[in-house]
C-alpha cells in the first residue's frame, strides 16, 4: 500500500485554499451532452415558440414538458444550465419597473400534495410560504393572479414523482387538478415542465387530456459503454483541466472509461461526480495527476465493498453490481 507523502502546514492549508476555489467552480461547470443539446434546442425552444405563439392566440395545446429519468443521469443540472440561456425565461423589469419572472423552478415535497404544491409555487416567486392555508381553491386562486402578475409563462417542477407519493388515488387526483387548472388561466399561456424518475411516466397514462395526453416527453437516458464512450472522456478531460490535474493515458482507454460508466450505473451526475471526488482527491494529497488509485479509493469508501468487489481492482469487473456491494452482510428477508 502506497503511503501519501507528508506536507507541511503551509503546504496544507494552500492545498484548501486551493480547493475551496477549485470544488463550486467545478461542480457548478457545465459539461453539455447531446441529451442536453436536445433538451435545449429542441424542447425548450419549442417551449419558446409556442409560447410566442400562445400569446398571439394560436399556441398548440402541448404545453406540458416530462423529463423522465434515472436518479443521477443529470436531468436536473441540465435544466438548469439550459434555462439560464435561453434569454426569454431571465427575469428583467418592464417599463413600470415591475419584475417579471417568465421561468421559476422548484422542488416538489415529499409527497406533494395540493397545498405544498401551492406554497412552493408562491415561494418560488419570492412570497410567503404559509402551511397554515387550509383551503386550496382559494390558495390557488391567489397562486394564478401572481403568476400573470408576475409575468411566469413556465413553471418548472423537479422531483415532481412527489405527486404520486399519496395513500389515496384521491390525493393524488387533487394535486393533478390543481396543477392542471394553473393552465386554465384565460389568456395566459403558461407552460408546465416536470421533471423526475420513472415513476413520473405514470402522468402519461391518466386519461386527463391537459396533463397527460397533451404532454410532451423526453426520456433522460443513462449512458451506454462503449456508444457513449467520448462523453465519458470528455467528463475527465474537463474536469482534469479544471483541477489543473494531468490524466494518465490509462484513463482514457477502454477499460478503464467501462469501469466507470458501470460504477456509476451510467448516470452522467454520477460520472461527473465520481471524476470530481477523484480530482479532488488528487489535490488533497498535493498531487499533479488524478489516477485510477483515486477512483479505486472512492468507490470502497461510497459502497464499503470488498477489494474483491471493487469495479477499478478486480479483473473480470463487467458483472459487478454496485447496489450488491454489502450482498456478503445484508440479513436475509425474512420468509411470510
Amino acid at each position: 500500500m502506497s503511503v501519501a507523502p507528508r506536507i507541511s502546514v503551509e503546504e496544507a492549508l494552500a492545498i484548501e485554499s486551493r480547493l475551496e476555489i477549485t470544488r463550486p467552480k467545478v461542480r457548478t461547470h457545465p459539461i453539455p451532452t447531446g441529451q442536453e443539446k436536445l433538451l435545449g434546442d429542441v424542447y425548450l425552444r419549442d417551449i419558446v415558440k409556442n409560447i410566442k405563439d400562445g400569446q398571439k392566440g394560436g399556441g398548440s395545446p402541448e404545453r406540458t414538458l416530462l423529463v423522465i429519468g434515472k436518479a443521477g443521469t443529470g436531468k436536473s443540472f441540465a435544466l438548469q444550465h439550459q434555462f439560464r440561456q435561453i434569454p426569454e425565461f431571465q427575469p428583467r423589469r418592464n417599463e413600470s419597473n415591475e419584475l417579471k419572472t417568465p421561468l421559476i423552478s422548484f422542488e416538489a415535497d415529499r409527497p406533494c400534495g395540493a397545498i405544498s404544491l401551492g406554497n412552493g409555487i408562491l415561494k418560488a416567486m419570492g412570497f410567503p410560504y404559509n402551511p397554515d392555508e387550509r383551503k386550496p381553491g382559494r390558495l390557488f386562486e391567489t397562486v394564478k393572479a401572481l403568476l400573470v402578475e408576475r409575468g411566469v409563462l413556465v413553471l418548472h417542477l423537479d422531483e415532481a414523482q412527489h405527486m404520486f407519493r399519496h395513500k389515496t388515488d384521491d390525493a393524488v387526483q387533487e394535486v393533478q387538478d390543481r396543477l392542471k387548472s394553473l393552465q386554465q388561466i384565460p389568456n395566459w399561456p403558461l407552460h408546465i415542465i416536470c421533471s423526475g424518475v420513472d415513476e413520473l411516466s405514470k402522468l402519461t397514462g391518466t386519461e386527463d387530456e391537459q396533463l397527460g395526453r397533451r404532454a410532451r416527453v423526453m426520456r433522460y437516458e443513462r449512458l451506454n459503454f462503449p456508444g457513449d464512450k467520448a462523453e465519458v472522456a470528455k467528463v475527465l478531460t474537463t474536469t482534469a483541466e479544471l483541477c489543473d490535474l494531468r490524466i494518465p493515458t490509462e484513463l482514457l482507454e477502454d477499460d478503464f472509461l467501462g469501469r466507470l460508466v458501470q460504477s456509476s450505473k451510467g448516470g452522467f451526475g454520477r460520472i461527473c461526480s465520481a471524476v470530481q471526488q477523484a480530482c479532488f482527491r488528487a489535490i488533497e494529497l498535493g498531487r499533479s495527476e488524478v489516477t485510477k488509485a483515486d477512483f479505486s479509493r472512492n468507490y470502497q469508501r461510497k459502497y464499503g465493498c470488498l477489494p474483491a468487489d471493487n469495479i477499478f481492482e478486480v479483473k473480470n469487473w463487467q458483472g459487478i453490481e454496485p447496489r450488491f456491494a454489502l450482498a456478503d452482510i445484508t440479513p436475509p428477508k425474512k420468509k411470510r
